[in-house]
């Protein structure tokens, strides 16, 4: 105890301005020590995430706020979110604009682990940076005009329709989301498809993700199929930018599934499964059993989709595929391909094929135009692409679903 006294002392001799990192140390050491030189002094420069983390639960046990927030965020770069939550939540208490830096600091580590909820608790009481705000406001599905154009440009994302246009491609593929994280991660799978694009660079483009809010109702049950709402948007023609062929729509859960052109996954969906679905966009089926309600295929005789051959005996060069539960569907392979399992990646087969699909089969193709038109029966809609609603397409891809 003796030597402990004098330890702090000669600390305090070298610190009558300014709490040093060595005092702070002696004093998270020696809590009877700290009692009395906190109340007396109140120091405030020192330096709090030079601090361990037993130290500053010495500091922030005595509510010393920005000794909680500190902990708080060393405790989120560890993942540890729930350890860190009492922390930040007693420092709500302590209305002190000198630990503004601090709050920025615990804030961007919320959003990073996505805490939307103690992000919405903050804001409650402490006004947040725009780098953590404006997200906030997109993961609650506020209105595009609620987004600021700096920030959408600035991460690179749109809030307007109007401002996307389509590319020199064969087929381009408008980009939505509903949610901060959507928008996230269609940019992920935007960058990677763009390092390697399939199935053949110059076919199909994908346009910079917009950002829709809650306008389209998505639903998000996990282990369900994703489903958004698209009735107000086909009968809104005025609002789609032209030349598009495709929908891709990022969803907060849900399992991933087309219809006609408009493709629906969530933020948990992989790489592989966005390829497996885009696969669809290009008339191909599942090689799983397929549900009850597209069963009507194989009840017919021939190639009804680009990787399904209906028939009573097998074709030569065809082999057994489980989409049919009678027996008589056939696939262009003996082996698992993506179209059965997305895990196993595109082989060099059904990359050729796909290629096929959309170099000679563009007029069989259900573009998200079809299916607008069918929600609400406007001539515009068959306007808007020459290839809508054609005979030989129509029924064929209507409603292909790929679990994830």
């Amino acid at each position: 105890m003796r030597t402990s006294v004098i330890i702090l002392l000669a600390l305090l001799l070298c610190a009558s301005s300014s709490f040093s990192p060595h005092l702070a140390s002696h004093l998270a050491a020696n809590s009877a020590s700290y009692l009395g030189y906190w109340h007396r002094y109140q120091p405030h420069s020192i330096d709090y995430q030079s601090l361990n983390q037993a130290q500053l639960r010495v500091l922030a046990g005595q509510s010393v706020a920005p000794a909680q927030l500190a902990l708080a965020v060393k405790l989120l770069n560890d993942h540890r979110i729930e350890d860190a939550t009492p922390y930040w939540q007693a420092a709500l208490s302590h209305q002190n604009d000198t630990q503004a830096v601090q709050w920025q600091q615990l804030t961007k580590r919320l959003l990073l682990n996505e805490q939307w909820h103690s992000l919405t608790t903050i804001s409650q009481h402490r006004a947040l940076s725009e780098e953590v705000a404006q997200p906030l406001l997109m993961h609650q599905g506020v209105p595009p005009s609620r987004i600021t154009t700096d920030y959408a440009q600035h991460h690179d994302f749109e809030v307007r329709l109007g401002s996307i246009e389509a590319r020199q491609c064969d087929y381009n593929i408008l980009l939505l989301a509903d949610h901060a994280q959507g928008i996230v991660r269609l940019k992920q799978l935007r960058e990677r498809y763009l390092a390697k694009a399939e199935p053949q660079p110059g076919l199909m483009c994908l346009s910079k993700p917009v950002y829709m809010g809650s306008q389209l109702a998505c639903s998000s049950s996990r282990g369900e199929y994703a489903r958004c709402n698209w009735q107000s948007l086909a009968e809104q023609p005025s609002r789609l930018p032209p030349g598009f062929d495709f929908i891709v729509m990022m969803t907060k859960q849900g399992r991933a599934n087309v219809q006609a052109g408009v493709m629906q996954l969530s933020t948990e969906a992989p790489y592989h499964v966005f390829l497996h679905e885009l696969m669809h966009f290009a008339g191909f089926t599942d090689e799983y059993p397929g549900p009850k309600a597209q069963q009507h295929a194989c009840t017919d005789k021939g190639q009804i989709y680009a990787n399904l051959y209906v028939d009573d005996t097998r074709p030569s060069g065809w082999y057994k595929s489980d989409f049919c539960n009678n027996g008589r569907g056939y696939k262009p392979t003996d082996k698992i391909s993506i179209m059965q399992h997305s895990e196993v990646g595109l082989s060099p087969l059904y990359r050729r094929l796909w290629v096929k699909q959309l170099r000679q089969h563009s007029d069989e193709l259900l573009r998200y135009q079809d299916y607008f038109h069918r929600l609400s029966a406007l001539p515009i809609w068959l306007q808007r692409h020459p290839l809508a609603t054609h005979g030989a397409g129509e029924g064929r891809t209507t409603i292909n679903q790929a679990n994830n």
